[in-house]
């Protein structure tokens, strides 16, 4: 089972990403998004990182990942498209990026 913290309890939503999480990823929030924290890790370790991610939890699961390397901002989504995974957001905020998803099925292989 999945030990990461759900959305309400994610220690990780700092005060700079309160305003946006609410307005953008709200209706995830009630849903049990997963915070999936890939802040401090450069090149390749955000994409290691989200495929884990994909690999971890169950098709459907609403997932935000949070980013600082700026260049997750066009290696997650490209990562993604590749994993036959469906962006639905991706929120710059301060230096981080947030990439909002729900997973697809598919075990992800391709990476």
């Amino acid at each position: 089972m999945p030990e990461d913290p759900p959305w309400s309890s994610a220690p990780a939503w700092t005060a700079p990403h309160q305003a946006w999480s609410r307005e953008v990823v709200g209706d995830l929030a009630g849903e049990g998004a997963i915070l999936v924290d890939l802040r401090g890790g450069r090149c390749p370790a955000p994409v290691l990182g989200t495929r884990r991610a994909l690999a971890r939890y169950p098709a459907g699961q609403a997932l935000v990942l949070l980013a600082d390397d700026p260049q997750a901002a066009t290696d997650v989504p490209a990562a993604l498209r590749l994993l036959g995974q469906a962006l639905i957001a991706t929120i710059p905020c301060g230096g981080d990026v947030a990439f909002v998803l729900r997973r697809a099925p598919g075990s992800g292989a391709a990476l």
